[in-house]
């Protein structure tokens, strides 16, 4: 769950991020961007996290595609 300073909240399912790629590049980029610029108040922790499951996910699968898992 990502929190900004005027409270606003963004929380998404792994499984929709890892099945929408383009959204899960955009959604960090801005998370970054918006925690660069002081925005983000909480969940920084959270998109830490969220990015090693989906970089575990992605290899995991571009092993099996390739046949050495």
């Amino acid at each position: 769950m990502l929190t900004d300073t005027e409270g606003g909240v963004a929380r998404v399912e792994l499984r929709v991020l890892l099945a929408n790629p383009p959204l899960w590049v955009l959604l960090e980029a801005d998370a970054r961007a918006s925690d660069e610029n002081g925005t983000l108040r909480d969940g920084v922790r959270d998109l830490d996290r969220l990015t090693r499951r989906v970089e575990t996910a992605t290899a995991h699968s571009v092993f099996t595609i390739s046949g050495l898992h």
